[in-house]
C-alpha cells in the first residue's frame, strides 16, 4: 500500500531530554524575554502564562506582533547542532525501511533544519522540508500538511504524521483524517504512541 510520512523535527528525531532540546527551550524563553522586555524576576510567571495561552509559539509571535525572521535567527541559526548530534544508525535503518515519500514540517529555520538532518545522517531521506515563512505561511501545521498532500497528490488517509507535541503537531491533522503517531511516554487520546521514531516500524508494515 502506498504510504507517506510527515515528521516534526526537534523533539521528534532526538529526545526532549537531550541537551539539544534543552538549549532550544532556553533560547526560546530568552528570545521572548528580550522581545517583550520582561524582567528576569518576572519571567518565569510570565512565560508559564504565555505557554498556557499559546501552546504554539508562532501563535504568540503573531498575536504579539513579533518577527518570525528574528525568532529563526536568534533561536535556531545561532545553534550548532553538530555540537549535540551525531549520526544515528538506528534512526537511519528505520527511515530506510519505511516505504514512501518523507517530509519535514518544522518551526525552525531552513538552514538549521538541514544541519540537524545532516548531523543525524538522515538528510537524504526527505523529499521536501516545509518551513514557516518560506513555503508555509500560517501558524497552523495542518496547512503545511495539506500543501504537501496537494502538491504530491497524496490523500491524507495514507499520510502518517509523526510529532512530539500533540497540540501543535497532531490534533488538527487527526481531525482531518491523517494517521497520527505521537512520540510520548504518556497516552494521547485517539493516537498511537511510540517513544522514538525507530519504533514506528512496530506499527507500520
Amino acid at each position: 500500500m502506498k504510504q507517506a510520512f510527515i515528521f516534526d523535527l526537534d523533539g521528534t528525531f532526538y529526545s526532549r531530554k537531550s541537551r539539544m532540546y534543552q538549549s532550544i527551550s532556553s533560547k526560546v524563553r530568552q528570545w521572548f524575554k528580550e522581545q517583550l522586555h520582561i524582567h528576569e524576576e518576572d519571567m518565569d510567571t510570565y512565560y508559564e502564562s504565555l505557554q498556557a495561552t499559546y501552546p504554539n509559539p508562532f501563535d504568540a509571535i503573531e498575536q504579539l506582533g513579533l518577527s518570525v525572521a528574528s525568532f529563526h535567527a536568534k533561536v535556531f541559526d545561532e545553534l550548532n547542532p553538530e555540537e549535540y548530534l551525531t549520526k544515528d544508525t538506528t534512526l537511519n535503518c528505520a527511515l530506510e525501511s519505511l516505504s514512501g515519500e518523507k517530509f519535514i514540517v518544522t518551526q525552525s529555520s531552513y538552514e538549521y533544519a538541514v544541519r540537524v538532518l545532516k548531523s543525524l545522517g538522515i538528510y537524504h531521506y526527505f523529499t521536501d522540508i516545509y518551513i514557516r515563512n518560506l513555503n508555509w505561511y500560517t501558524t497552523n501545521k495542518l496547512d503545511a500538511y495539506n500543501a504537501i498532500s496537494q502538491k504530491y497528490q497524496l490523500e491524507p488517509s495514507i499520510i502518517f504524521v509523526i510529532g512530539d507535541n500533540p497540540i501543535v503537531d497532531l490534533q488538527a491533522a487527526y481531525g482531518e483524517g491523517y494517521q497520527c503517531i505521537a512520540i510520548s511516554d504518556s497516552p494521547v487520546i485517539g493516537m498511537q504512541i511510540i517513544r522514538s521514531v525507530p519504533e514506528i516500524l512496530t506499527i507500520i508494515s
